[in-house]
């Protein structure tokens, strides 16, 4: 996840970055969605709380 926010979102360069195929990185978001409860494939609500998740987290000591 913190891969895919940092490729700004875009399921293709998340791919090359991690050197896995952009399916597979559309599988582990819909799994994601499923376990937060949360749409992350669309631009909404659902990618700003993950991204204030990691940044709450990257603070926590």
């Amino acid at each position: 996840m913190r891969a895919w926010i940092e490729a700004g979102t875009d399921a293709q360069r998340t791919a090359q970055n991690l050197g896995i195929s952009r399916t597979t990185v559309r599988a582990h978001l819909r799994t994601a969605e499923q376990l937060l409860k949360r749409s992350l494939q669309t631009p909404g609500p659902g990618i700003h709380d993950l991204v204030h998740a990691f940044r709450i987290a990257d603070r926590a000591p």
